[in-house]
């Protein structure tokens, strides 16, 4: 993978006008980063509580004879909070990402389309989001999707994956089989399988967020760049 130094040293040249179609995905995916670690902190603190109430239930003994649903219930909860609740965020916060990304590239293609008096649509092409945009920018456009392919690219093809196995398979590897891209998932790193499920690292997560953040600025740079007026 290419070092990111270089990308994120673009960051601190850029003109900080915001195109007004580029200003809700660069607010919210900021804003979804926030909650996301705000979450992760609350989640700490009530898998501590939950295991401080287990660890009470086992020093009195007398309660498993009289009242054993307390144990399981107890250990439901903490399951919930150290597993479920945890993949859920993550899960929501990919697919909220993503939805920020390619409302992104979908509005920057209308307004270069308009810019440069293009008569092809976008949903004219053929393929993915990716696979369309790629195309459309690149040769209908003439506007690069991505400043550096081999840093962008080979991350946002995986990324798609990713979100596609969580939206339409519910991050169930069996759901996964038919589509082909079960081997796929399971290369990337900083993603792990637990219990049939796609399992989403902090680094990966991390990851994900860096790169969506540096190409929408690297993005608005661009657009700034060729219409400086904008």
């Amino acid at each position: 993978m290419t070092d990111n130094s270089s990308h994120e040293n673009q960051i601190e040249e850029i003109d900080y006008r915001i195109p007004s179609f580029l200003e809700p995905s660069l607010h919210e995916t900021a804003v979804l980063s926030w909650l996301f670690y705000w979450w992760l902190s609350d989640l700490k603190k009530m898998i501590i509580k939950e295991e401080e109430l287990f660890n009470k239930l086992l020093d009195k003994p007398e309660l498993l004879s009289v009242k054993p649903y307390l144990f399981s219930t107890q250990e439901h909860r903490i399951e919930i909070v150290k597993n479920f609740l945890p993949r859920y965020l993550s899960y929501t916060f990919v697919t909220a990402l993503w939805a920020n990304m390619e409302s992104a590239i979908k509005r920057t293609a209308d307004y270069l389309k308009k810019k440069k008096e293009v008569e092809v649509k976008f949903n004219q092409i053929q393929g993915t989001v990716l696979e369309k945009a790629k195309i459309y920018y690149g040769y209908i456009l003439h506007f690069s999707l991505y400043s550096d392919e081999d840093y962008y690219g080979e991350v946002f093809d995986k990324f798609y994956k990713v979100r596609n196995a969580i939206a339409h398979g519910n991050g169930l590897i069996e759901n996964l089989r038919d589509s082909g891209t079960e081997k796929d998932i399971k290369e990337i790193e900083g993603i792990e399988i637990q219990d049939g499920r796609i399992n989403l690292t902090i680094p990966y997560l991390n990851q994900i967020f860096n790169y969506t953040n540096l190409f929408l600025q690297d993005l608005r740079r661009r657009l700034l760049k060729e219409y400086p007026e904008e």
